[in-house]
């Protein structure tokens, strides 16, 4: 393109001179000829060197890019084994820490278990001192009971020949009391049924009176009787506790 801008022809001019209508001469059709043939071998050139520009920018680019993905595989792996370093640097010294927790843990649990045992021990040996010390007293008591049972039951015998002599002899006292005055209630009865039975005109208010008189003496009479009898177990009681005691 260049060489046919030097020679003074331009585009139009060498499509005029292809036009058959015209009639170019031979030289000239020659001359545009050979300009289109270094046109097109120029055209040819410049495609080849786009191609090979082409190229190159393509090496160029790929090579780049793969520089560039080198580097960020350079980077991301530089990145991984820093972070796996740092988890590793973390993880060495959590572990650290648990081991040193469970370490104290157990020597924690060693020491409570000695102290346990101990404890135990202790325990056995206060069980032993004081089943021991229980004997010795059961040993005394048996010894002081042997040497004042005798004493002892005199002692209470006495005091039960006493309560039982004052015993026998309020009972005697209230007895004949209670004798006199059931002897002195029956004779007035008895002498106020003489009086009601010979009257012939004695009314029903009277006979009442007779039976309301004898169900009161056979109430009281009965009252005594159970009175005697409480006091008989009351005797038979205290006489129960001394053979157990004393057999």
């Amino acid at each position: 393109m260049s060489s046919a801008r030097n020679r003074g022809y331009t585009l139009p001019e060498l499509f005029a001179s292809l036009n058959p209508n015209e009639e170019p001469s031979l030289l000239e059709r020659k001359s545009v000829q050979e300009q289109l043939a270094s046109l097109e071998s120029a055209m040819a050139e410049e495609l080849s060197q786009r191609a090979r520009l082409e190229a190159s920018i393509e090496r160029l680019c790929d090579a780049k890019i793969r520089t560039a993905m080198d580097r960020i595989g350079d980077a991301i792996e530089a990145e991984m084994f820093r972070v796996s370093r740092k988890l590793e640097s973390l993880t060495e010294e959590r572990v650290e820490k648990l081991s040193r927790i469970v370490v104290d843990a157990q020597r924690l649990s060693s020491r409570q278990e000695q102290q346990i045992g101990a404890l135990m021990q202790q325990r056995g040996e206060l069980a032993a001192g004081q089943a021991k010390l229980e004997r010795r007293v059961m040993q005394m008591e048996e010894k002081l009971y042997e040497l004042e049972n005798d004493k002892l039951k005199n002692i209470v015998v006495d005091l039960f020949e006493r309560k039982k002599i004052c015993i026998m002899s309020e009972m005697k006292e209230s007895m004949e009391r209670d004798k006199d005055k059931t002897i002195k209630r029956l004779a007035e009865l008895q002498e106020r049924l003489c009086r009601v039975e010979a009257s012939t005109n004695a009314s029903s208010s009277a006979r009442e009176d007779i039976l309301e008189l004898r169900q009161a003496l056979e109430k009281e009479i009965a009252t005594r009787d159970e009175s005697d009898r409480d006091v008989v177990d009351v005797l038979t009681h205290y006489a129960r506790i001394m053979h157990r005691q004393f057999g």
